[in-house]
């Protein structure tokens, strides 16, 4: 006896099947598609043809990820260095790239 096409099976081959039988198994008719109340039954059993929702990070916290990065913590230790060293140009000219780099970042992921 051969098993049905579509069913709790974890091998059945759906993609495999071909109309006429993807038809047969689901028990649609194709002229008239499914019935209001095969509509209801199939919402109730399989429920809404969608994906969960995932809730996503905070814009702030996504901005604050952009500087989780060990290059960006080099550039930042470097632009605390020469601020230190009062070399207030360079030191504005690092920090100024790593925020256009975090915002640059935080856009593209946005």
């Amino acid at each position: 006896m051969q098993t049905p096409a579509f069913g709790p099976e974890p091998h059945a081959h759906w993609h495999a099947q071909s109309a006429a039988q993807v038809l047969q198994a689901l028990a649609v008719d194709p002229a008239q598609g499914l019935s209001p109340d095969a509509v209801v039954q199939r919402l109730r059993t399989h429920g809404h043809n969608r994906l969960p929702a995932v809730r996503g990070l905070p814009a702030w916290r996504r901005f604050l990820l952009q500087f989780h990065n060990p290059l960006i913590y080099v550039l930042l230790i470097a632009g605390g260095v020469t601020l230190a060293l009062r070399s207030h140009v360079d030191a504005v000219v690092i920090l100024a790239v790593v925020l256009i780099n975090a915002l640059i970042g935080f856009v593209q992921e946005g």
